[in-house]
C-alpha cells in the first residue's frame, strides 16, 4: 500500500471510530434526556455556520479536527458534512418517532455505518453484490450489531427487520444527481420509519 494509500485508510478507519463513538454517546445522552429535539437544533445551525465559514477560514482546532477525520471530497464541498448530517439524522428521528423509536434507529445508525466498514476494511473478501466499494462480511456484521444494539429500545422483530433494511440501503451505492445520498440521514429514517410501519400493520 502507497504511503497516500496508507494515509488514507488510516483516516477512513479514524472516522468510522470517531462516527461510532459519537452515535452511541448520542444515544446515551438521549436516552437520559439531556440531548433533545430543542437542544440539537440550535447545535445543527451552529454547526452549519461553522462549516461555511471554514470553506474560506481555517479556525484553529475545528479545522485540525476537519482534516483527521473528513474525507478530502467533504474537505473541499463543506467541511463538517458527515457531522453535519448526523445530527440532522439524529434531529428528525427525534422529531418523526417516538423516543424508543429514535433510540433505536439512531443506534442502528452509529453501529451499522461504523461497524460494517471497519469490518469489510479488514476482513471483506466478498464484494457486496449492490456496491463496489463494500463487502458482504461488512453487510453481516453491520446487521448482527445493529441488530443487538436496537434490542434494548425496541421489540427484536422490530430491530431485526430495521436493520436489515437499513443495511440494505446503507449497502447500495445510490447518488441523486451530483450529491451522494448521506447514510447519516438515510439509515436512521429508513429504519425509523421501518419500525413504525411494523407497528401500524
Amino acid at each position: 500500500m502507497k504511503p497516500e494509500e496508507q494515509k488514507e485508510h488510516r483516516q477512513e478507519v479514524n472516522r468510522q471510530i470517531a462516527h461510532l463513538v459519537t452515535g452511541l454517546i448520542i444515544v446515551f445522552l438521549v436516552y437520559i434526556n439531556v440531548l433533545t429535539a430543542l437542544i440539537i437544533f440550535p447545535i445543527l445551525v451552529a454547526g452549519i455556520v461553522i462549516a461555511l465559514a471554514s470553506k474560506r477560514l481555517r479556525i484553529p482546532g475545528i479545522w485540525w479536527f476537519f482534516k483527521k477525520f473528513e474525507r478530502p471530497q467533504d474537505l473541499k464541498a463543506l467541511p463538517g458534512r458527515g457531522v453535519l448530517f448526523l445530527l440532522l439524522g439524529v434531529l428528525l428521528s427525534l422529531w418523526f418517532f417516538p423516543k424508543d423509536i429514535a433510540l433505536a434507529a439512531i443506534t442502528i445508525l452509529a453501529l451499522a455505518d461504523s461497524i460494517a466498514p471497519l469490518v469489510g476494511m479488514y476482513h471483506g473478501k466478498v464484494r457486496h453484490p449492490f456496491s463496489s466499494k463494500r463487502y458482504t462480511e461488512g453487510f453481516i456484521a453491520g446487521l448482527a450489531v445493529s441488530f443487538v444494539g436496537a434490542m434494548f429500545f425496541v421489540s427484536w422483530p422490530e430491530a431485526l427487520i430495521a436493520s436489515t433494511i437499513a443495511m440494505i440501503i446503507e449497502g447500495i451505492d445510490l447518488e441523486f444527481s451530483i450529491n451522494p445520498t448521506d447514510d447519516n440521514l438515510l439509515i436512521p429514517l429508513i429504519a425509523g420509519f421501518a419500525i413504525m410501519l411494523i407497528r401500524l400493520i
